[in-house]
Order: structure tokens, then C-alpha cells, then sequence
């Protein structure tokens, strides 16, 4: 008998890997059109939330608004996927420690094979490490998400009780999820205004300026779709006050 064996085991890995990526795209996709229809702050926030756990494949995903107290730091959770609220009510929220600090402070991606393991981790009073009661968590990322003015909004923050879980992959769709946050700044903008809370950097602004870094902004996706943006501006040395931030 004269048999021949065929190795496919290349040919999965390319199949599931194609898969996983049609998945990650539709729910991007998903994602983008949720957003850009919904002007509720708490949907957007969770959408992002969500979409980013399912993504990234952990089993608990969280966005925390940085929110900065006269005592140098409290901060709020705002979503969570993977967990219900009420396991979480009793614990405090999470301040800037040597491990939550570089997201909260917009250093950077922090992804960690065993949380357990890394030095900056069970420093502080008054756990030194997990609280009691606390979803399991080995596998850990956190990704700061920041405005398109600088600000630090907060951070999104993944765990998974299995250790090497997170890959370079996870952390560079998270990171582009996270650029969501143009628009979670204009909705907090919006709540701000509301609640007579909106603070504006008003000062000389010139209309040039932030109108091309408008144009700037908006040409990758409209070259993506075969759109030309002209420009036609003839308003000469002019300044107007305003905060050119959100005049852009």
C-alpha cells in the first residue's frame, strides 16, 4: 500500500488566524458605525469597552476615567465587560501605583505575561497586591486612552486568569479601539456643557491654523474613500479668540 500524508497544519493556522482577523474587522466595523450614531457618553464608553475585551480575548475588560481629586488622585470606574458592576463595588478604585500609574499618566501599552511576577506589582497599602474576592487576574494589559488634545481621559485595563494570554496583536487593536476617544471627548464635552462644568483654553486663535489642521485630520479617511478635500481660504492675517482645540 502506497500512501502519501499531507501536513495542514500550516494551512489551519493561516485559516484561523485569516478568521480571527474578519472578526476583529467586523466588529470594528460594527463599533464604528455604533459610535457614530450614538451621542450617549455611557453607550460609547461601554461600546468600546466591550468591543475591546471581546477583542483582545479577556475574560474581564474595564475603562476608568482618570478623574484627579485636591488629594493628587481619585479615579472612577466607568465600564466593565466580563464581570457585573456589584462585584466591584466594594473594592476601591484603582489609584496611580507603580503598576496603574504609567497608563493613568499616558506612558503607554503596559502588557504583562504574570501580573504576579512583575516588580511593580503588591506595592501597596492596604493589599500589597489582590483584595480578597477579586476576579482572578495573571494575564494583564492596560492601554492609556488619550484626547486628541493630550489629556489623559483614563485608561482601559484587561486581565485574564491565564498567564501569556495577550499578544503584540491584542495590544496594537486595543491601542487603535482607544483612538475611539476622539469622540469620547466630545461627548464629555457635551456633559460638561450641561452641567456648566466645560472648561475652554480661550485665547487668540488663528482661523488658518486650526482650519488646516481640520483638513490635516480629515484627509487619510476621505483619501481612503476616493474623496478630494479642496481648500479655499482668504481670510489673511486674522486672529479670533477661541480655544483652537475644539474650534478644529
Amino acid at each position: 500500500m502506497i500512501g502519501v500524508v499531507h501536513d495542514i497544519t500550516n494551512r489551519e493556522i493561516i485559516e484561523e488566524t485569516l478568521r480571527r482577523q474578519t472578526e476583529a474587522l467586523t466588529t470594528l466595523n460594527e463599533l464604528g458605525h455604533l459610535i457614530s450614531a450614538e451621542l450617549d457618553l455611557h453607550k460609547t464608553v461601554q461600546a468600546v469597552t466591550d468591543a475591546a475585551t471581546e477583542l483582545s480575548g479577556a475574560q474581564l475588560g474595564s475603562f476608568f476615567y482618570n478623574v484627579i481629586n485636591r488629594d493628587g488622585g481619585s479615579y472612577m470606574l466607568y465600564t466593565l465587560a466580563g464581570a457585573p458592576r456589584e462585584a466591584f463595588a466594594h473594592f476601591p478604585m484603582p489609584r496611580a501605583t507603580d503598576l496603574f500609574g504609567p497608563t493613568f499618566r499616558g506612558e503607554g501599552v503596559v502588557r504583562i505575561a504574570d501580573v504576579a511576577l512583575d516588580p511593580r506589582y503588591g506595592k501597596n497599602s492596604p493589599y500589597y497586591g489582590m483584595p480578597k474576592g477579586h476576579v482572578p487576574v495573571t494575564g494583564y494589559m492596560a492601554v492609556p486612552v488619550i484626547s486628541r488634545s493630550g489629556e489623559v481621559l483614563g485608561g482601559l485595563f484587561f486581565g485574564h486568569p491565564d498567564k501569556s494570554v495577550f499578544t503584540e496583536r491584542h495590544e496594537q487593536i486595543v491601542t487603535g479601539l482607544a483612538a475611539q476617544a476622539q469622540l469620547i471627548e466630545d461627548l464629555l464635552d457635551v456633559s460638561r456643557i450641561i452641567t456648566g462644568k466645560l472648561r475652554m483654553d480661550v485665547r487668540p486663535a488663528e482661523p488658518n491654523l486650526f482650519t488646516e489642521a481640520a483638513i490635516d485630520a480629515l484627509k487619510p479617511a476621505a483619501e481612503a474613500k476616493g474623496i478630494r478635500i479642496q481648500k479655499i481660504m482668504d481670510t489673511g492675517i486674522v486672529s479670533v479668540p477661541g480655544d483652537p482645540v475644539r474650534l478644529q
